[in-house]
This record gives C-alpha cells, structure tokens and sequence, in this order.
C-alpha cells in the first residue's frame, strides 16, 4: 500500500524532485506545516515557531499567562480590608463544597462500606475461592477510592494575611511555570536558524520545481 508520499508514483508519474518535496514535509525543518494541506506551497519557518505546541496551544499559553499575571496584580492591589473579606468568602465557600460533597458521597459510601463487610467475613468453601474474594474486595476499595471516598474537612490558613500570602505565592508560582512550558513550546532562535539553512542547502542540492515553494520565500 503506497504512503502519502508515493502514492503518486504508483498512480501514475512523479519525478525525483516532486517526490524529494512532497516527503521533505515529514522532516523537522518542516514541523511548522505539519497542519497544512499536503498540497499547501512550502513555507520557511519563522524565527520563533513552534517546536512542539502548534500555534492554538502557544495561545492558550499566553493567554493563561495574561490571566495569571492580571489575578496577581488584582491580589496584591487589594486593601486589608478587601483580603479579609475574601478569606471569609474563601472559607464559606469551601465549607458548602465540602458539605455538599459529603452529603452526596456519605449515603454510596455507606452501602459500599456494608457490602464490603459482608464480602470480608464471608468464608470461602475452598482456597480456589479466596483469590475470588480477594477480587471483590479489590473493586469495592476502587469504587470507595474513585467515587466514594469521604471528603476531609477544609483546613484553612489562621489568618486572612495569611492566606493572601499563600495567595500570592501561589499565582507567582503558576506564572513562572507557565512561562517555563512556552518556552518549551518556542523553538528557540537557533534551532529555527538550523532549520532554515537545513532547507537551503536542500535547494541548493535541488532545485525545487517551480511552484514547490510559496510565493517569495526563497
């Protein structure tokens, strides 16, 4: 079965230039177009492209970034007044959740917790048998651990201070890993420049056909 890029030769002609450009798609050099139609003209890679997120998640990237860095100038610019009464929101907040977790999870938990003790104190006719009740009880600890388990009570800071410290920290944390994951995502300046002179040096070995390449390009 011929692969996207020699399927022309079993269809019908294909010079040696028209293969070499239609595979060079799946180098590196050309990872930024690995989105593109495979018919779309060939494009030189920009000096800061993506080396491994594609554009949309370089994006969400930085907007991610923006927000964080937009939540922290909010916090650090509020008054004591304005910080007490976010912890006291905070805390609010999380006594409903946990309640109304607990009050969801208790009445599950509760039955798995019955019929777990029925599984334990059965005695098994034979030693054929344990590796089964093993096997029960085995699902009724997963079902308690992913669906059932109870919540902890909240633990909260002792003072609004702080919390709005932890706040801070956190947020200042958050950003600095973001902006250590877009660089990763960013191919740096010299890779891009490898990847460039990679490509020219291949046209230079082989004139590309005419229309290969975007308009203005080379």
């Amino acid at each position: 079965m011929p692969s996207g890029y020699t399927h022309k030769i079993v269809d019908g002609a294909q010079s040696f230039e028209e293969f070499l450009y239609g595979a060079v798609r799946a180098m590196n050099s050309f990872i930024h177009m690995r989105d593109d139609p495979m018919d779309a003209p060939l494009r030189l890679p920009a000096s800061n492209f993506v080396s491994k997120g594609s554009p949309d998640e370089v994006a969400r990237r930085l907007a991610e970034i923006h927000r964080y860095e937009a939540e922290l100038r909010d916090e650090l610019a509020k008054t004591p007044k304005e910080v007490e009464a976010e912890f006291e929101e905070h805390k609010t907040k999380q006594w409903a959740e946990y309640k109304e977790r607990y009050a969801r999870r208790k009445p599950i938990h509760d039955r798995v917790q019955r019929l777990r003790s029925q599984v334990a104190d059965w005695v098994t006719p034979s030693p054929d048998h344990d590796g089964f009740k093993s096997f029960l009880l085995q699902q009724l600890d997963e079902t308690t651990k992913w669906d059932c388990e109870l919540p902890e009570e909240p633990v909260f800071p002792d003072t609004a201070v702080e919390y709005h410290t932890k706040e801070v920290k956190w947020l200042e944390q958050r950003i600095e890993r973001c902006k250590e994951l877009h660089q990763e995502e960013i191919a740096s300046p010299d890779v891009q420049k490898d990847r460039i002179e990679w490509i020219k040096e291949l046209v230079g070995s082989v004139p590309p056909p005419p229309g290969i390449f975007a308009e203005g390009e080379l």
